[in-house]
């Protein structure tokens, strides 16, 4: 296996205008491979004797691939799976139902929720009927708005292999907020998943209690 040192593929990728981001090129590198975007490093001695990271040479590749999904507007979750199909093409062969039940998994959280929330007013509406009683209103005043649960942000992530938490940025949070989590498919080895910690204004922690063997993909709901 051919590899290169971390320091001369930086340099390699800076001469092909590859974007590293703002900060430290080598965290950048870090954070691709943790969620699997690139082949691992690993350590060994350079021509000084020196100890260094090293990666395989087709990581310059890769990081040019990712670069051009990128362009195209491309997601996190939408990278990573062209990524895996890359790799594996046979993951290309799916069912013809496949993007329908992506499609019903990225919406039955907010649909759930939404028709819930529209039983629950018709509910009520037919039980004030039945009950046949007559609310005097005074004309001078205006009607105080119905109090409800309000959908205020929702979204898709994933628990990264190997890792069992799972921060997620919304402004929207706060400490009363309720979070409603829902999986899409295994999350083996663990048995369940819950909202670790809320942090107004900034975020909650998704975890499971064990860390997952795959990249989870997930939906999530933020009630106020």
């Amino acid at each position: 296996m051919n590899l290169i040192n971390v320091k001369d593929l930086i340099i390699e990728l800076k001469k092909r205008n590859v974007d590293l981001g703002k900060g430290n090129p080598y965290n950048r590198l870090r954070y691709f491979t943790k969620i699997g975007w690139i082949d691992h490093m690993v350590r060994k001695k350079d021509s000084t004797g020196v100890v260094i990271g090293h990666f395989p040479v087709e990581v310059i590749d890769q990081i040019e691939y990712v670069e051009e999904l990128k362009k195209q507007n491309k997601s996190n979750e939408e990278i990573t799976k062209l990524i895996k199909i890359k790799k594996n093409p046979v993951l290309k062969k799916e069912s013809p139902y496949t993007d329908l039940k992506i499609f019903i998994s990225k919406i039955n959280i907010t649909h759930i929720l939404l028709i819930l929330i529209a039983c629950g007013s018709l509910f009520e509406l037919l039980n004030y009927n039945s009950r046949n009683e007559k609310v005097v209103i005074n004309p001078n005043l205006n009607q105080a708005p119905i109090s409800q649960t309000q959908i205020t942000e929702t979204g898709f992530n994933f628990v990264p292999s190997g890792k069992n938490t799972i921060f997620i940025n919304s402004r929207k949070v706060t400490k009363n907020s309720v979070i409603l989590v829902n999986f899409e498919g295994s999350i083996s080895p663990a048995t369940n998943y819950f909202i670790s910690e809320k942090i107004d204004n900034e975020g909650f922690f998704v975890s499971t209690n064990l860390p997952v063997n795959t990249d989870t993909k997930f939906s999530w709901v933020i009630l106020n």
